[in-house]
Formats: C-alpha cells, structure tokens, sequence
C-alpha cells in the first residue's frame, strides 16, 4: 500500500529516524520516497529477477556482490575440466583487473595466492574484478 508506505515515512522522519529502508512498488513510488529523504529503497522482485538471470547466464558463478555498476566480487566455482589448472592459466589476459582474493577448499580459505596456485574440482575461487573482465574470463569455465 502506497498511502501506507508513505505516511508511514513521514512519521518515522517526525520521530527522528536517520536510518529508515522501504520496499518500493513502482518506479512513481521510488520517486516519493525519494523525494522523502528514505535512507535505502528496496525493489526486490527487480534485485531477485536480475540474480535469477545472471545465474542462468554464469552458473559458475556461486555467489557475486556489486562493489560499484562495473566492480564485482564473484565466487566461482571449479568445475572438474578446470581441475590441476592453476591461476594464471585462468588469469592469463595480462590486462585484466582481476584480482583473486581466496580460494576455498574444503572449509580451508587460501589467501596467499600466486599464479602457480592450483585449483581443483570442488574449490571456489574468489575475484575481484570489472564486470568487462569477469564476463570475459566466464568463457574459460566452459567445458575446454
């Protein structure tokens, strides 16, 4: 309910709530609450349609979060035709901006990563990266 959400913001503003979240329905009701000083507004059929898609587009891709539109951190998982490869054969475009961060194996996480690591079949492999890159370096996780 609009009206609800509204008038339920004027009052936590009245009261002197700094932080307030509201659920937005529609992009006129994104403005309103805009316009209102809301702290963060939430679409979240918009945020779930758009990891659905990315995840039937990257199902290698465990888990992401957006640092900025264009920097990521992905968790990618290594499937069994990347196993005994190691990171730089993944990373070999040099002017890529990726980054790993760490590797999990097992319940283990590996932050001293080198290009001679060696990944393996059931490990994830944390990066952090513009999305240009990552979306580039996706193609390597297809079956060779």
């Amino acid at each position: 309910n609009i009206e609800a959400s509204i008038l339920c913001v004027l009052h936590l503003k009245n009261l002197g709530v700094k932080q307030i979240w509201v659920k937005a329905c529609s992009k006129s009701h994104h403005q309103i609450l805009s316009k209102l000083g809301v702290s963060r507004i939430i679409h979240p059929e918009e945020e779930m349609g758009i990891r659905v898609a990315h995840a039937l587009n990257y199902p290698m891709v465990n888990q992401y979060f957006a640092l900025t539109q264009s920097t990521f951190i992905v968790e990618l998982a290594i499937d069994l035709h990347l196993s005994g490869r190691n990171i730089g054969w993944l990373l070999k475009d040099r002017n890529s901006d990726i980054k790993p961060l760490t590797l999990r194996r097992d319940d283990n996480f590996n932050t001293d990563l080198t290009l001679d690591t060696e990944l393996r079949h059931g490990d994830s492999l944390v990066l952090l990266g513009s999305k240009h890159y990552l979306t580039k370096l996706t193609k390597r996780f297809k079956a060779l």
